[in-house]
């Protein structure tokens, strides 16, 4: 599932829709899931596959986006709506994690995560530091 984000205030009239921001969901893969979170199933949690913003949209020209597109997609996530839509009859386990990976190999420390909300998982054994959102309720 992709979510994209167009923001027409920041464009003029009449320009083609053009995405601005998009996150990509996919079913986490199943090494990736930490047997701590206590899933019945490894469907239970999606992952961030690909997220974009728009280089011209970047900080200081539109201050937090990337954290506010992801508490968007969080939220839709939690309200069910979507997801249910996408995998209806196809799939029975509702998710239950979001999750996302900061690598600090390349300088990643996962501080958008945490900006968006996210809990801090723990690290996996690739190194990678584990980030995520419950979407059975809470605020993170």
């Amino acid at each position: 599932m992709s979510y994209y984000m167009d923001l027409p205030c920041l464009r003029p009239e009449p320009q083609p829709w053009i995405p601005a921001a998009c996150v990509t969901i996919r079913y986490a893969l199943p090494g990736g899931v930490p047997a701590h979170l206590g899933l019945s199933s490894p469907l239970e949690a999606l992952e961030i596959a690909r997220s974009f913003v728009a280089d011209d949209l970047r900080w200081p020209v539109v201050r937090d986006l990337s954290p506010a597109v992801l508490r968007e997609v969080v939220r839709r996530m939690r309200d069910g709506g979507d997801w249910a839509q996408t995998v209806a009859g196809r799939v029975k386990w509702r998710p239950r994690w979001l999750l996302s990976y900061a690598d600090p190999g390349v300088g990643h420390d996962g501080g958008l995560y945490r900006g968006a909300g996210a809990e801090y998982l723990g690290e996996s054994v690739g190194g990678k530091l584990l980030f995520g959102w419950s979407l059975t309720g809470g605020d993170n």
